[in-house]
This record gives structure tokens, sequence and C-alpha cells, in this order.
């Protein structure tokens, strides 16, 4: 280990320990135009604050130079697409142009700048047999940024190289072992300040994303500690509970949203979060303000590290209570509309194979007088349901618009009797029972109407006898 490096690592150490920068020892000093070891420590401690790594390497840079007396330095900063870099140079004096500020340089170019870009390789090149050295620089600024001595140094991002910076002479000289330490040391520093705000920005960039997906989401997204704290929520859940966030956060889990009856799967659960990193789903009950439940899918994750007090688990819950209830209503109907459709099927064999029998049954049977007999030959049996009727005049099936939603009164195997409010004008219905497109249509005759009175209000049950089946249009 040289004398510079020795005294850098002792400034370092006395930094860490609080005390003031050592004096740099006169013996290495060199052509220094400064103390370099007080110098990178005051550079150490900049690159730890800035907001900028690119930033921090031009100031360093432009503070290295005048330190070392180099009259050029250059930054160069590759592109996201890795085929072209940018290059600023900067000094004083003739040879410098302003077309040497932002130049866009291919990375095929053949340069010592390129090169060590490319092989992340620290470099340096001096005036040989009197001629001066252009291609330390790309084709496009040799002609412009003339230097005799360069010394370059690549910066390096998470693993790729991002750059490079570059100490540069109009005159011939050899930048010393001190001075390449320096630039190294300034490439280290520039470099990790880079990763480090770059890292910072997309951290910040996430954070961004997170609670603008946090806010915007429709799913509740409540965050909880191990011990079932409520730490967070998001908008979408104080809008389906009715909770502001306040009543919510510092409240357990289980006392503020979640049924009584729910809780030992749920503990259960828990349970399986704490013993090992996995997603839970399972539906349950939650509370709301007003004192309703609503149906939830949860699905819960637990994150953080080892310790336990450190964790949290994120629990997402989508509202499903109006799903739910569609496919109960829609069970229900499937069974009675299978039920409803197993008995008319049966009707309708009855009324193939028996039609001609009952009808001259009917015909047969006859009254004495003066006895009172129900004119109905078979048993009926109550039938409180809405089915399409319609009037039949002619022959056709009436369209689907004629039909209209009407309270049946009761079925038999030979007829049934539905309820109106207005007196029947018509001879002749078509009545579909079941749902569209399995409904089965029949035809029957209005044999009887009876007028009745409920709450004042008129109503007429009208009595039909099946006579036949049409296909609807």
């Amino acid at each position: 280990m040289n004398s510079l490096e020795e005294q850098i690592k002792k400034t370092v150490d006395e930094i860490a320990a609080g005390n003031a920068v050592p004096a740099m020892d006169t013996a290495v000093a060199g052509t220094f135009t400064g103390d370099p070891v007080a110098w990178l420590a005051q550079w150490t401690k900049s690159a730890a604050e800035c907001e900028d790594g690119f930033d921090f390497a031009h100031r360093a840079c432009a503070s290295l130079a005048d330190l070392t007396q180099a009259d050029r330095y250059a930054i160069a900063r590759t592109e996201d697409n890795g085929e072209y870099f940018t290059v600023d140079f900067h000094g004083a004096g003739a040879g410098v142009d302003t077309r040497a500020a932002g130049i866009r340089v291919p990375l095929v170019d053949p340069s010592l700048l390129t090169t060590v870009i490319r092989t992340s390789q620290a470099l340096q090149a001096n005036q040989t047999a009197g001629e001066l050295v252009p291609a330390a620089l790309p084709d496009s600024l040799a002609a412009d940024v003339r230097m005799a001595s360069t010394a370059v140094v690549p910066l390096n991002s998470e693993e790729s190289t991002c750059g490079a910076i570059m100490l540069g002479s109009t005159r011939s000289r050899q930048f010393s072992e001190s001075e390449m330490c320096l630039l190294e040391s300034v490439g280290h520093l520039a470099s990790a300040a880079i990763s480090r705000t770059g890292a910072l920005s997309r951290l910040s960039r996430q954070e961004s994303m997170l609670r603008t997906l946090h806010g915007a989401m429709d799913a509740m997204m409540i965050v909880v500690n191990d011990r079932g704290e409520i730490t967070d929520v998001n908008p979408a859940a104080c809008l389906i509970t009715g909770f502001e966030p306040g009543e919510l956060i510092g409240r357990s889990l289980w006392s503020a949203l979640l049924v009584s009856d729910d809780l030992p799967n749920i503990k259960k659960t828990w349970q399986r979060l704490k013993q090992r990193q996995c997603t839970e789903r399972f539906e349950s009950f939650v509370l709301t303000k007003r004192g309703s439940r609503r149906r939830a899918s949860w699905s819960v994750s637990r994150f953080g590290g080892d310790n336990v007090a450190e964790a949290a688990v994120v629990c997402t819950a989508i509202d499903i209570t109006e799903r739910c209830e569609a496919l109960d209503r829609a069970t229900r109907a499937e069974a009675a509309t299978a039920q409803a459709r197993e008995m008319f099927t049966d009707l309708e064999q009855r009324i193939k194979t028996g039609e001609k029998q009952i009808e001259q049954a009917a015909e047969k049977s006859e009254t004495p007088q003066g006895v009172s007999l129900e004119r109905r030959a078979r048993a009926r049996r109550q039938y409180p349901y809405n089915q399409l009727i319609a009037p039949l005049r002619g022959t056709r099936a009436p369209d689907h618009q004629v039909f209209m939603e009407t309270k049946c009164h009761d079925i038999s195997s030979r007829g049934f009797s539905f309820v109106t409010d207005k007196q029947p004008d018509y001879e002749r219905v078509v009545v579909a029972f079941g749902t569209p497109p399995m409904a089965v249509y029949l035809t029957a005759d209005v044999r009887h109407v009876t007028a009745k009175h409920e709450n004042g209000l008129p109503h007429y049950v009208v009595g039909c006898r099946y006579t036949g089946r049409v296909r609807a249009k």
C-alpha cells in the first residue's frame, strides 16, 4: 500500500471515529495544489448527501482537475439503449469548443473513452514521439478537443458501466499513481452515488405507483400487524364499510370488521401465516358501520422480516355481496324451473295420451237436478306463481310482446286459473309454463269467470281448460 493510500485509510478511520481530518503529509503531496486527503474526505461526505450522482461526478471532477492542475475534464454518460453515450467537456482556454458539450457518440467509435466504457477498466494515454493523441477521444471530438494526456475511469452502476470520467491536459504529462488513485476514488464515489440516487428514484416511483394503486383500487385493502391491529386502510375499504380511517386504525380487525361466527376459521388462517410466508384465501362476512353484513372474498399475505414484531399482513378483499345474492336467486329460480318443467312435462304427456278420454268422461258426466257438483273433474293444486299469458285470437300464436306476466291461482292436469284486474273480453288464451326458451306453450279455453272483491277492489278469477299446444313465434 503506497503512502497516499495509507493516508486515505487513516483519514477514513479518523472520520469514522469522529475526529478532525489529519493534515496531509507533504512528502506525498506531489504537485497537488491542496491537501488531497482532506479533499477526498470532503467529497466522500458530499457523495453520501448528493441528490444526483452525475451532478456529483461533474462537481468532483471539476474540483479534482483544479487539485491536480489538469486543464480539461469530461463526463460521459451512456444512454438507456446501450448503443450511444453523451460527452460533456469542460475547461478554460483555447481549444475548447462549445460543440464539445452534450455530444452524442456511438459506442462503436474507436477511442480511449469508448474502450473504458466498454471494458470497465481505467486507462490513460500520453503524448508519444511529439504527437498529440486524438485516439483518446472519439473521431467526432478529436478535431475540436485535442489533448496530449488523458486519464479515464469508468462509472459503474448495478453491474454495468453507465459512463466515465476523464482528466486531460493539452500539455504532455504523466498522471501519477496518486493522481490516478484519486481519480479512481472519485469514480467509485460517483458510481456509488449514481447507484444510490438511481435506486432512490426507482423506489420513489414505485412508492408513488403503490400510493396511486392503493387509492384507486376498488377492492378493500387493510394492513394489520401480527397482533391483528389495523395499521392502514385504503379509500375503498372506507367506502364499503362506511368507517373513516381514524375509526379503524388501531382497532383489532376481529372486533371492528369480522363476524364472530367466522373468527375460528380466520384465526386458524392467521396461525398458518405466522408459520410461513404464503397467501391464504377465504370468504367471510364484513360488518359495516350501519350494522349490515357484506360478503367478501379475502386474499391475505404476510410480509416482513424474521422479527414477528416487524411483520405485517396485507388483506385485500373483494365485495361479492351482489354476486352471492345473484347466485342465490339463480339457484332458487333454477330449482323452481326444474320443478315446473317436470310438472309440465308430465302434464304434456297426460294431455297427449289422455285428452280424448278426459273429454269423453266429462261429456258423459251428468248432474242430477238440484244437486250442486264441483265443476272441476280433477282436483286442483294451489299455484301462486307468475306465468306469461296472452289472449289467443285466431289460430296463430301471439307475438312475444303480447304476453304479460300474470299471477296464477291454481292448476290441475286439465286446466288452470289465473287472476286479472279486468274482466276478460277473449275466449281463448295461450300460457307459457317454465322459463323461455325452454317454456311449454299451451292453449286453453276460458270456461268461467268469477268476480271477487279484495280490500274494496274488484278482480276476476278466470278458469281455463287446456285444448292443445302451440309453438311460440
